[in-house]
């Protein structure tokens, strides 16, 4: 066994040794602080486990961020140049521009 193992063996092996001497109030309460630290421990990592779940859902629903009507408007409004309003409607409407060209 390595050194982790033979302590962790005597950590848990100690509560119920001192049951078997006869020194119940001192294992009881160390075995119910164990239970109650163990369930705190799940219970966290339940809640972490939701917690990523509400975020992940939150990055998912996200509207788009923009639309064709909304970069016709900055390009009309004077806030988006002719190339960059070129350049973003081709990367939200993926055509093949050479195949047009044909």
């Amino acid at each position: 066994m390595t050194f982790l193992q033979t302590k962790v063996v005597a950590a848990f092996a100690r509560p119920l040794t001192m049951l078997a001497q006869g020194q119940a109030g001192l294992a009881s309460r160390i075995l119910l602080w164990g239970l109650v630290l163990l369930a705190l421990i799940v219970i966290a990592g339940v809640g972490f486990l939701w917690f990523r779940c509400q975020l992940a859902e939150g990055r998912r629903s996200a509207p788009a961020t923009f639309s064709m009507e909304a970069l016709e408007a900055l390009r009309t409004s004077g806030e988006l140049s002719e190339g960059e309003f070129r350049r973003l409607r081709r990367a939200a409407l993926p055509l093949d521009v050479a195949a047009m060209t044909r």
